[in-house]
């Protein structure tokens, strides 16, 4: 849900005053059309820019019902509305930015953190599919046996060698080992 900031001090503002002059209505419901506008262009015009959008229009998100020339013409005389371009022909609100234009900013930084959010995501189930699949590989591999290791050699029960290698002689190694690791 969208909001906007509205000033307690808007309701007095000279800008108020001249708008409800303009409009020959009070400053309370000036103050309405005004706001009215503002939250439609959150959605409707969120850059602030009324390019390509009629008087008739900006009256309906006014709920203004008098003719939409005055209203217009109102606006841009309190400076509600800033004309912009060759011959003043794009419109666009004044100050935008203290008002949308935040919650613009909000809304990009928002879409970003979900983005990244997401992304962190992705990586982390992209992480935990890969520590499936090597589980699931090692599941699927048999399990080593001794010939897989040229050298490898048990200590039977009596703490006799056995050599499960055929390439090796039990004697033979039982002599090296002796020679390596002498009994004192």
């Amino acid at each position: 849900m969208a909001w906007i900031r509205v000033d307690q001090s808007l309701r007095h503002h000279r800008k108020i005053i001249t708008l409800a002059n303009e409009l020959g209505v009070g400053t309370a419901t000036a103050t309405g059309h005004l706001v009215l506008l503002w939250l439609w262009c959150l959605d409707n015009a969120p850059t602030g820019t009324l390019k390509q959008i009629n008087g008739q229009q900006i009256a309906t998100a006014c709920a203004w019902t008098g003719d939409p020339n005055d209203l217009v013409n109102a606006l841009i005389s309190a400076r509600f509305i800033d004309k912009r371009g060759r011959g003043g022909i794009c419109l666009r609100i004044h100050g935008w930015e203290e008002y949308g234009g935040k919650l613009l900013q909000s809304r990009d930084r928002h879409r970003e953190a979900v983005r990244q959010s997401r992304d962190r995501l992705d990586q982390s189930r992209s992480d935990q599919s890969r520590r499936d699949q090597i589980r699931v590989e090692k599941k699927q591999r048999p399990p080593p046996t001794p010939s897989d290791d040229p050298a490898a050699f048990i200590l039977d029960h009596k703490g006799e060698i056995r050599v499960e290698d055929d390439e090796y002689d039990p004697e033979t190694l039982q002599q090296d080992l002796n020679t390596l690791f002498p009994e004192d």
